[in-house]
This record gives structure tokens, sequence and C-alpha cells, in this order.
């Protein structure tokens, strides 16, 4: 089995990280359940460059789930350059260098992060606001 996710709103704000520095949080995700053993290879994400003109890229991470939060560990990254992204939302596809293996009934998360700093000038949003 082969998961993809596909997703315009990571709704969670994840305690103690918020939303991927895509204004004022650092971090946002969305927890998932497999039904079936298997791998994930990618993810896809709405974003939009939001105020000024970051330089850092949009990350997007496998993390396993610790007690309803992400680990804090990832399991796999991929990466869009802030030079390909514009300031109208659009969906990205980001492929993870290696497929990532899925325990069958278990809860992952997904969650979108920025490699720079935070910042009140410059910062990204995603397709859910």
């Amino acid at each position: 089995m082969s998961y993809v996710i596909t997703t315009t709103t990571l709704n969670e704000e994840i305690t103690g990280f918020g939303r991927a520095g895509v204004g004022d949080f650092q971090m946002i995700g969305q927890s998932f359940v497999t039904i079936g053993a298997g791998t994930i290879s990618s993810c896809e994400i709405s974003v939009k460059i939001d105020v000024g003109s970051p330089t850092d890229d949009v990350v997007i991470a496998i993390q396993a789930d610790v007690a309803g939060n992400p680990s804090g560990s990832d399991l796999g990254t991929a990466s869009i350059p802030a030079s390909s992204l514009t300031t109208t939302i659009a969906l990205y596809t980001l492929t993870f260098t290696s497929p990532i293996v899925l325990a069958a009934g278990t809860t992952y998360w997904c969650v979108y992060r920025r490699s720079g700093s935070l910042s009140d000038t410059a910062h990204y949003r995603d397709g859910g606001d």
C-alpha cells in the first residue's frame, strides 16, 4: 500500500509550535492513521508567500505520534525552496528522498514548518486561511 497525503489545510496547531512560520507560529501539522502497512513517498500541500520575501525553505516531515503530538523526530523530509513559491496559493507535491515505511493502524503526523527563523516581516501561509 502506498500513501500520498493531500491537504489544503494542515489544521492542527501543534502545542508549543503552532502554524509553521506562516505567520506567528513555528509549525503546523495533521495527524493521520494508516489502515494498512505501506510507504509514503510524497505529500501535497497548498502554500504561498504571505508577507515580505522569505528566503528559507518550507519543509514537510513525517513524524511518529507520541501522546497525541508529533514526536519531534523526522522519519523523512522534503522541502520547497522559497524561490519556487509565489504570492498565490498553489498546490505543491513534495517527494521524499526515500519512501517512508508506515506500520498498519498507527498514528503519524505530517508536519509543515519553515527551515529558518520566524519573522514578522517575511512569512508563508498555508491554504487554510
